[in-house]
């Protein structure tokens, strides 16, 4: 096991995680604008060490994160923050891969939907 290898594989102490939920149906049926916009959160991904809390995205945050981890520093930003700028730029990157997958996996789809078939 290497030397990060036991922070990756022990739990940590994370704080609380809250998820809030998206507006329900109204008395008449109908969905609220907020649900009609999209079911799915909006990633924000913004940490704030005043307020004690990391925002994920619109519905869930964290808080409750230990004192020490908000004063931990990599060069001149807090640790906690550089994590959460390095997810970003690590999204953008799955997200490309996952578009370039994604095409390239529907063009295997659909040639072999086209190609002939044996035997039958």
């Amino acid at each position: 096991m290497g030397r990060g290898d036991r922070y990756r594989t022990s739990p940590g102490r994370l704080g609380r995680l809250v998820e809030r939920d998206l507006p329900p149906a109204d008395r008449n049926g109908s969905l609220s604008p907020r649900r009609e916009r999209g079911a799915n959160p909006k990633a924000l991904l913004e940490a704030d060490a005043d307020t004690d809390r990391i925002v994920l995205d619109t519905r869930t945050t964290l808080t409750g994160m230990p004192p020490e981890a908000w004063r931990y520093r990599l060069g001149n930003r807090g640790a906690l923050v550089w994590v959460l700028d390095q997810h970003k730029e690590r999204m953008i990157e799955l997200l490309a891969y996952d578009t370039r997958v994604s095409i390239e996996t529907r063009a295997i789809v659909e040639a072999m939907r086209r190609a002939p078939r044996c035997g039958r």
